[in-house]
């Protein structure tokens, strides 16, 4: 029974179906990567020298063309010392190694980051610092680790500032302010300052996290801003005119600023506490050889992973789109098919809860638009429903089009919204902090991102919705977007 149970695992390792082929040598190289056939050559020759098992991994070719990784290990089957066969066993590796690929991606993203990202342990010792703050300290790595960040301090601060950051964080609260500090070169620089403490399981602080971002150019255009107001004393129409355009655009930095700060600050900073809890309690489990609870920390890891992922992706878009870097890629999509790959990126968020998403889209519908700046848009949307749509729930994405325009729904029978809350969708200087129905966190700069790409490719956006009853989303697009 155990060679027969191994045997059908092997089968569904390969998709096949019991006794479907005989695993012969031909058919192994048949099915293997062209890249790792020599290893197979190499480890079998390696294993008739030594004599001695070994492990090693391959990549496999799935029936439907995608990859599996395999770590496989063989032994030789001896006759009076010499070997008369092989036997094997495999171990499908391909999720361990797409989780891995999506933590490494999250360290660069954090690594390559332009603000500058330190960590201390709870004495205030440097034990990290990214790209971004060499940058702009000028200082290296192997310099400041170790070291307290008070080498950086200017001199032209005031003690208070320092005694109330270390009387803040000390008792476990976020600290925000502006610090003027000095550059490994004496260059002055103002930095823009969010410092929180990080806890353990007991609530005892083990670390402090600052991410922080050189203002300069900002304090440089405040002062320049008040040496105008000086100049112009005598030209008051001109000078009103002026102070007026300026204080616009001030206030506009500040709503982005600060709407940036608290992303950082709340948000960014849960998916990065919870991996590092859930990797050492990943860590003591696997020591401890408890499977089932390292599985669950594993998971959780992902879970924090993707929702940093996500987040950072979609200030990514957010910063592209502020600055105007986006650009129309019109090309010809089916809208069911290019919607159904939307939602298989959320599949997993939907399984968590058991939610049904319906496409009822019209196989027919074809668009010329902008492929990337849609899928942006549905994401978040159907991410949003998910959200907030109980367990069992169900959501609907519909379809409507007439001559020139095309209006595409997402419904949901979640928990819905006041007038209240509707009123503040779509806009960048209030934040919803409204929990989904598993808890879930959010920032609000998603439907932001909705807003601003639907009008970008020329359509509105709206929404309706009933407390307790659900949600409806509504965008409209032109059919054929013109470059």
């Amino acid at each position: 029974m155990k060679n027969r149970s191994i045997r059908h695992k092997k089968y569904r390792i390969w998709a096949l179906r019991p006794y479907e082929v005989d695993f012969t040598p031909d058919y192994l190289i048949s099915r293997l990567h062209p890249d790792d056939v020599y290893l197979i050559n190499l480890y079998t020759t390696r294993l008739i020298e030594k004599k001695t098992p070994l492990e090693f991994e391959t990549r496999i070719i799935m029936p439907d063309g995608s990859i599996k990784w395999l770590h496989n290990f063989i032994k030789p089957v001896l006759h009076e010392n010499e070997v008369v066969g092989i036997k094997g066993v495999e171990i499908d590796i391909t999720e361990t190694k797409r989780k891995n690929d999506e933590l490494k991606k999250l360290s660069i993203a954090i690594q390559k980051s332009k603000a500058s990202v330190e960590i201390t342990n709870q004495d205030g010792t440097i034990i990290f610092v990214n790209e971004g703050f060499t940058d702009i300290t000028q200082y290296s790595r192997d310099e400041v680790i170790g070291e307290n960040p008070r080498f950086l301090k200017s001199g032209m601060m005031s003690a208070d500032i320092y005694k109330d950051l270390w009387s803040t964080i000390k008792s476990g609260n976020t600290w925000k302010g502006e610090l003027l500090n000095r550059k490994k070169n004496g260059d002055l620089y103002w930095e823009s300052t969010i410092i929180t403490p990080h806890t353990n399981e007991n609530g005892e602080i083990v670390n402090f996290i600052a991410i922080k971002l050189d203002i300069s150019k900002e304090k440089e255009f405040e002062k320049r801003l008040l040496e105008l107001n000086e100049e112009l004393e005598l030209k008051i129409i001109d000078r009103t005119a002026r102070l007026i355009d300026a204080n616009n655009q001030l206030s506009e930095l500040n709503d982005m600023k600060d709407k940036f700060f608290s992303i950082i600050a709340h948000d960014l900073k849960n998916p990065f506490a919870s991996m590092m809890l859930n990797s050492e309690l990943l860590l003591y489990f696997i020591d401890q050889g408890n499977t089932d609870k390292s599985k669950s920390k594993a998971k959780a890891i992902l879970d924090a992973s993707i929702k940093g992922h996500s987040l950072l992706q979609n200030l990514l878009d957010w910063a592209q789109s502020q600055r105007n870097l986006i650009r129309y890629s019109v090309s010809l999509l089916r809208l069911k098919p290019f919607t159904n790959d939307v939602v298989d990126m959320m599949i997993e968020q939907a399984t968590d809860k058991n939610i049904n998403i319906q496409n009822t889209i019209e196989e027919e519908i074809v668009l010329y638009t902008d492929s990337n700046l849609l899928q942006v848009i549905l994401r978040n949307l159907i991410s949003n429903a998910i959200k907030f749509t109980n367990k069992n729930g169900v959501v609907i994405i519909e379809a409507k089009q007439t001559s020139n325009l095309l209006e595409i729904l997402v419904a949901d029978n979640g928990v819905g919204m006041s007038p209240e809350i509707l009123k503040k969708l779509f806009r960048i200087d209030t934040k919803i902090s409204t929990k989904g129905t598993a808890d879930e966190s959010g920032t609000g700069l998603g439907l932001q991102l909705c807003k601003e790409f639907v009008e970008k490719l020329g359509g509105t956006i709206w929404a309706e919705s009933t407390p307790l009853l659900g949600s409806t989303f509504h965008f409209t697009i032109p059919k054929n977007l013109i470059n």
